[in-house]
């Protein structure tokens, strides 16, 4: 049985490889992984172009920042603005005029709040919340209690006392004193 055959190496096989040229090629001169002594880096790399680079979108991102923050106030008047048109196409047909009026004055009325800076952080989480809420059904239109319940909501962000309870919205419970 010949070597092949059986699968085994013979002495001849374990010489030194040779490349197609037919020259012998040593394998116990192959190059190390890592160098005897660490290479000196030759040129200044990119630090400074990224130190620019980075720096500069900073700068560009705490102007940014600056101006948001000094037009915040316009910004959620804009925003404000823009959920008013979406809330209008999408109020329902048997809203009574009276309903859209108090709606239309609430968002007035948180406008004004917002630009004079006196909205109650407490009563904007709930607003958003709503907000939040109504933007989900918006496309698909609101409802006569959504509509009322998102006025009340503008209204306690804007600060509007109301006197008594609305025409169709219920006067709070008093289930909380009661478990008291």
């Amino acid at each position: 049985m010949s070597d092949a055959e059986t699968g085994s190496v013979s002495a001849e096989d374990t010489s030194p490889s040779s490349t197609e040229e037919g020259t012998p090629v040593d394998l116990h001169e192959v190059p190390r992984p890592f160098a005897e002594e660490p290479k000196t880096v030759s040129g200044e790399g990119c630090g400074k172009l990224a130190l620019l680079g980075c720096g500069g979108l900073i700068l560009l991102f705490g102007i940014a920042m600056v101006l948001f923050a000094l037009n915040v106030q316009d910004v959620m008047v804009w925003i404000m603005n823009r959920f008013e048109a979406q809330i209008e196409q999408s109020l329902p047909e048997d809203l009574p005029p009276e309903e859209r009026e108090r709606l239309h004055a609430a968002f007035d009325a948180f406008e004004d709040a917002v630009a004079e800076g006196r909205v109650d952080q407490a009563s904007l989480t709930q607003l958003q919340g709503k907000i939040m809420e109504m933007s989900e059904d918006a496309g698909t239109g609101l409802t006569r209690e959504q509509v009322r319940e998102l006025t009340v909501a503008l209204e306690e962000a804007a600060g509007v006392e109301r006197h008594g309870p609305e025409e169709g919205i219920p006067p709070p419970s008093d289930e909380a004193s009661d478990e008291s």
